[in-house]
């Protein structure tokens, strides 16, 4: 069983992979916000087995939030996936060469809310 930390704003979208992973047997905490995320995996100390981070979320991007995660010696070990319903292809490229780059990417259908 894995403690998975999703970021997701769109709740339709959160439901759905919270109860896809949790049939599975995975535990998953959601956030709607990157920012929160941060601080809050900071402050508890505990970290999550898994992130599963949108690219479209408020306040920051998922992207940016990745970036961040990855910077900090604390957080970088943990294997993030990025998720996004706009990306293209050529988009993740692009993040992939960063050093900061995501440990993998996932595009998702449009939420009815896109």
């Amino acid at each position: 069983m894995l403690q998975i930390l999703l970021i997701e704003s769109d709740t339709a979208m959160s439901v759905y992979l919270q109860d896809l992973l949790g049939q599975r047997g995975h535990q998953v905490e959601v956030m709607p916000d990157g920012l929160v995320a941060l601080a809050e995996i900071e402050r508890r100390g505990e970290e999550p087995d898994l992130i599963l981070l949108r690219v479209e979320i408020p306040r920051m991007s998922g992207y940016s939030v990745c970036n961040k995660m990855k910077r900090r010696s604390s957080l970088r070990h943990i294997p993030l996936v990025l998720l996004s319903s706009q990306a293209t292809p050529e988009t993740f490229t692009q993040h992939r060469r960063l050093r900061t780059r995501a440990d993998g990417y996932l595009s998702l259908p449009p939420s009815e809310t896109e």
